[in-house]
């Protein structure tokens, strides 16, 4: 009952937001969220092996951007994510990416996820799984603090009564794949470090990578920090490793899905390769 009520409470600041997606409430207790991102693309195989591994798995499914791996148009999304992956958009909840443009504008991407991308023109929004407040941010509109998305993330953070947390966004704070750090998500990395948050999921490059818990600076901090996964696994052409990170934990450039399972202040990963892969990683943590 506790659950419900503090569920049925952020839903309602969510939608006085203007960016509210919907998710019928859970009983307390483990639930799943597989987390994949940078898919559907019509020169790469890559992307008919994870949709395969997908076919095998349980749970809601997050994809932090480049849900398009070329340009994000109607015709592209019915021709290279709908063979693949569409067939799994009923529990998919995307947010944008640099590739879900289509000439300047995101209205195709809007279109073909509908009412799971949020609302059109925003693409972030939150919802409660289990014991965790799951937040999905759009970091192809402005983030920066004093934003709207931000003046929204800080909103949502302070009404969650729960103490476990995890964002995802498309562009990496931190990644050692090619084209490292982006300052478009400081801010809410900021914002979500104060309010506590436990996890951050990213794709963008074209790897999966594990980050110790860390601030802002980079720096190891095990007692507030947050652990940022990289989850570009979802079948697009490789990018190069570059310079490690002193926070890198494990990296790999294997296609395949990222399986955490949340609990009541606690969470479980576990890299899944999909096949011609035996890379894996697997870990535990608590929340902050």
């Amino acid at each position: 009952m506790k659950h419900t009520l503090w569920w049925r409470a952020l839903s309602l600041l969510v939608l006085l937001a203007g960016a509210g997606v919907l998710l019928p409430a859970r009983a307390q207790g483990e639930v799943t969220l597989l987390a994949v991102s940078d898919m559907a693309s019509c020169i790469s195989d890559g992307d008919e092996a994870v949709a395969a591994l997908l076919d095998t798995l349980e749970g809601l499914v997050i994809s932090p951007g480049d849900n398009s791996q070329s340009v994000g148009s109607w015709q592209y999304y019915q021709d290279c994510y709908e063979p693949n992956f569409g067939r799994h958009r009923g529990r998919i909840y995307p947010v944008p990416g640099n590739h879900d443009l289509y000439q300047g504008t995101l209205d195709d991407y809007y279109a073909y996820f509908g009412s799971q991308a949020g609302v059109p023109g925003q693409g972030y929004y939150s919802f409660g799984y289990g014991a965790w407040l799951i937040i999905g941010l759009n970091s192809m509109v402005p983030m920066y603090d004093g934003s709207p998305q931000a003046q929204w993330l800080r909103a949502t953070l302070a009404a969650s009564p729960v103490r476990c947390t995890l964002a995802f966004f498309h562009h990496p704070v931190f990644s050692s794949g090619a084209g490292g750090v982006s300052p478009r998500a400081r801010d809410v990395f900021r914002i979500l470090y104060e309010a506590g948050a436990d996890v951050i999921v990213s794709g963008d490059a074209h790897h999966y990578e594990r980050f110790a818990p860390m601030n802002l600076q980079r720096r190891a901090d095990p007692e507030r920090g947050i652990r940022q996964f990289i989850v570009g696994t979802g079948g697009a052409s490789q990018t190069r490793l570059a310079g490690r990170w002193r926070t890198t934990e494990v990296r790999s450039s294997a296609y395949g899905i990222t399986r955490f399972t949340l609990g009541d202040g606690y969470y479980r990963w576990q890299f899944i390769p999909a096949a011609g892969s035996d890379f894996s990683d697997a870990g535990e943590d608590v929340c902050r």
